[in-house]
């Protein structure tokens, strides 16, 4: 562990977009865990999809099972700094700053080491995992999670991550090893993060496997002027990192396909970010994945072989989030209808479609918001009071 003066960097790469999370890594081997227990040769467990980020439950030293993201974009595990409290975990260093997906930095308030991590019926004995106030990610997200699984999580295991199932399935061994042919592909990382390399049409590109991110593909914004786009890119909402609110996206539909493996990606919607290339949870989605960081090889299963293709991006223009019992206006898109209508950050909605804001819920805005039918907002900015109808409408078709 580094002294009081020393500074680790650990890259988090967990990224929420407010259309949808980004993720972390660090120089470290010490957060792998000591020890990997399985009752069976495999164990399966159940997994939830909030804004295409897998969630698991998870019993930190032998507490009742809580939510924690699945995030193979994050090296590290991340607990709350609320369960640390609660569970009084054992604060064995400081001096760690962790880097979000964006490349912006945050002090995490500490190291601990987990004694027991139980997940279904495997156990990860002595690892260690960063602690850091997640609300900011909780809001964000919309719903309750505990704390972040790192990759380093199952670096003496195979993981499974079956969207389609909708569960996790942790197993003591695979057939990867030494095999690069049809849907396997070596990783670069070993235990770090899974980077796997991809095209762009002719243009190579090393892409981590995120499942830590809500977005489809997240590409370097200085390849802005190489990349041919068929629409775009434009202005998209804020995204919120592990280290807080990020700059806003710029969004575009490439007019190439991208290639990984076997597998085509169609001109995909895709994010310019300043921070590393990544494939998100709205391509991942579609697949069946295995990582077997022994081997240093990822497999990525699908049902069909036709092009994969995403869709475009539909806002009203403008993002909610839930505080405080209520719902408040978190990002307003330029250029749009609501920007025109004066619609602005921290304004408190009163009803959404004739619905009072301290009653609606998360899963109702997600229908209002995917329907596309007219959405009637009535806001309240200190005693100022107003009203508009807006459309669902593509931002990127």
């Amino acid at each position: 562990m580094p002294g009081q003066n020393q500074r680790t960097r650990v890259r988090l790469l967990l990224v929420v977009a407010l259309s949808g999370v980004a993720g972390c890594t660090a120089s470290r081997s010490d957060f792998r865990p000591e020890e990997t227990i399985f009752a069976a040769a495999s164990v399966h467990v159940p997994i939830r999809l909030v804004r295409n980020l897998p969630l698991v439950k998870v019993s930190v030293n032998g507490s009742s099972p809580r939510w924690f993201v699945l995030d193979t974009g994050a090296e590290t595990s991340i607990v709350s700094k609320r369960l640390a409290a609660r569970l009084d975990l054992q604060r064995e260093d400081s001096g760690l700053d962790i880097l979000g997906a964006g490349g912006e930095s945050i002090a995490a308030d500490a190291m601990c080491r987990l004694s027991k991590l139980r997940i279904g019926d495997a156990v990860f004995q002595g690892a260690h995992a960063c602690i850091l106030d997640l609300a900011h990610l909780r809001s964000a997200l919309g719903e309750s999670f505990d704390g972040i699984l790192g990759y380093a999580t199952f670096a003496g295991c195979v993981m499974t991550l079956d969207y389609a199932a909708m569960e996790m399935i942790l197993s003591r061994t695979s057939d990867l090893a030494d095999r690069t042919t049809g849907d396997v592909i070596r990783v670069r990382g070993y235990g770090r993060l899974p980077v796997v390399e991809a095209t762009v049409g002719e243009l190579p590109l090393s892409l981590i496997i995120d499942t830590g991110s809500a977005e489809t593909f997240a590409l370097p914004d200085s390849l802005r002027r190489v990349l041919p786009f068929r629409h775009g890119p434009s202005p998209g909402h804020r995204g919120t990192t592990i280290a807080g609110s990020a700059h806003r996206n710029q969004i575009g539909r490439l007019a190439a396909g991208i290639t990984l493996g076997p597998h085509f990606v169609d001109e995909p919607l895709v994010f310019l970010t300043s921070g590393p290339a990544r494939i998100g949870g709205g391509v991942l989605r579609f697949f069946r994945l295995t990582f077997d960081a022994r081997s240093g090889r990822v497999r990525m299963e699908r049902t069909s072989d036709a092009p994969l293709t995403t869709p475009g991006f539909r806002s009203p223009g403008f993002v909610l989030r839930r505080s405080g019992g209520g719902w408040h206006v978190a990002d307003v898109l330029p250029n749009t209808p609501a920007f025109a209508a004066g619609l602005e950050e921290g304004d408190r909605v009163v009803t959404i479609n004739g619905i009072p804001g301290a009653r609606l819920q998360p899963s109702v805005w997600s229908r209002i918001r995917g329907h596309g039918g007219p959405i009637h907002l009535v806001w309240q900015r200190g005693t100022e009071r107003g009203q508009m109808t807006v459309e669902v409408a593509d931002v990127i078709p």
